[in-house]
């Protein structure tokens, strides 16, 4: 088995350091007050814009993204990185792995922090 580098592990610790003083701070509600006027502003006065683009309806286009919607889910996902750890990529799986990781716990921090309106 392949040692763990040390920029993970740091990288892991500061996640775990963020989530314990962004709680006792109670930064999540700073962030909001200062974000979400700007944020909601801009949703609203994206709308119209929004509905013209969803108008636009083709075949082609809907089978397309229903493709591309079912590439980057969950289920894609569990299934997909078992098979890099078992073919021997190990080292790649695991960085896959916690780029996944970060990205989908740094979607939902943006989506809490922001708690913007759906247009």
């Amino acid at each position: 088995m392949e040692s763990i580098p040390g920029w993970q592990v740091i990288f892991l610790g500061g996640i775990a350091t963020w989530i314990v003083f962004s709680s006792i701070l109670n930064v999540t509600q700073k962030l909001r007050s200062l974000t979400q006027p700007w944020v909601s502003h801009y949703v609203m006065s994206g709308t119209s814009i929004v509905l013209k683009i969803q108008k636009y309806e083709h075949r082609y286009l809907d089978a397309f993204f229903s493709g591309l919607s079912c590439v980057v889910s969950v289920p894609f996902y569990t299934a997909f990185l078992p098979l890099l750890f078992w073919s021997g990529h190990c080292k790649l799986a695991r960085q896959m792995t916690l780029l996944m990781a970060f990205c989908d716990y740094m979607g939902n921090c943006i989506k809490d922090v922001v708690s913007a309106p759906r247009p």
